[in-house]
């Protein structure tokens, strides 16, 4: 009798150590389907990170070929802007030259305006003088004559 009880004992005991096997190999199954399941959602989400850093990186390839355009249509216009300056600058230096040597030209029209105007007041002057003694000569004769009893017919 010990000797079956033994057996059933060890039958009892293989038996849970079947159950708990099966368990164990159940419970490993699970683990590996969920690992399975949690790699397949790590591959779809490398992918999908992929995926976004190829587009991420075309969109900054796209942005830095617009940057350098914009910096040399920048430089551009910085090149156009420095020669129309230069350009004004040279028009802005040649009408100062010209309005100098008009200036020039017309204060000395003004002061030979000035000096002929001189001129034409001396000679009024003198004019004006010789008019006047010319009235005065007459004057004295016309006084002269009338002591003189000089009658004329008009």
């Amino acid at each position: 009798m010990v000797h079956r009880e033994t057996v059933r004992k060890l039958e009892g005991s293989l038996a849970e150590k079947d159950e708990l096997e099966k368990a164990a190999r159940e419970e490993a199954l699970e683990w590996k389907a969920a690992a399975e399941m949690s790699i397949a959602e790590g591959v779809e989400e490398v992918a999908a990170l992929t995926e976004t850093n190829r587009v991420l990186k075309e969109e900054n390839e796209k942005l830095v070929g617009e940057v350098s355009e914009l910096r040399e249509l920048k430089e551009t216009e910085i090149i156009a802007l420095k020669e129309e300056l230069d350009e004004t600058q040279d028009a802005a230096d040649s009408f100062r030259a010209l309005a100098a040597e008009e200036r020039q030209e017309f204060e000395s029209s003004l002061k030979a305006n000035d000096e002929e105007v001189n001129l034409f007041k001396t000679k009024l002057e003198d004019e004006r003088r010789e008019f006047e003694s010319s009235l005065e000569a007459k004057d004295e004769e016309s006084i002269s004559h009338d002591r003189c009893g000089y009658q004329g017919t008009f």
